[in-house]
């Protein structure tokens, strides 16, 4: 009985040593070692946050910048109905027009997208000041 209820203690207190391990305040190594890991994930997952709000900042930015641009191309083809059925010259689609348009498109990130806009204002271009 003596040597079952000994080792009943000893089991249990290396039990307790254990789990008291296991708390991040504990003073022993893995206790501290799992803290840290949890406080690298912590770290990490703020970072992914951060890059994730980033990335969705500026896909709007640049479908603010598409919805200009494509504002722009239907003021464009408005004015120049008018100037065609009326003969005239164009007072908004200017030099100045373009520059304001190219610097929006320089703004886009997609090879692409930049590309196909460029070609879009060299249309209006050719339309209007040649």
């Amino acid at each position: 009985r003596v040597s079952l209820v000994s080792l009943t203690s000893l089991v249990i207190c290396f039990s307790v040593l254990l789990l008291l391990g296991y708390s991040t305040q504990s003073k022993l190594p893995f206790g501290s070692k799992i803290h840290e890991i949890s406080a690298q994930q912590q770290t990490v997952k703020k970072q992914k946050q951060a890059l994730e709000a980033e990335k969705v900042a500026n896909e709007e930015k640049e479908d603010q910048i598409k919805l200009q641009l494509e504002a722009a191309l239907d003021l464009a083809h408005n004015e120049l109905n008018i100037v065609v059925i009326n003969d005239s010259v164009s007072t908004l689609i200017t030099e100045e027009w373009f520059s304001d348009n190219q610097q929006l498109i320089d703004q886009l990130s997609d090879v692409t997208d930049r590309e196909d806009y460029m070609n879009r204002f060299e249309s209006v271009r050719e339309a209007f000041l040649n």
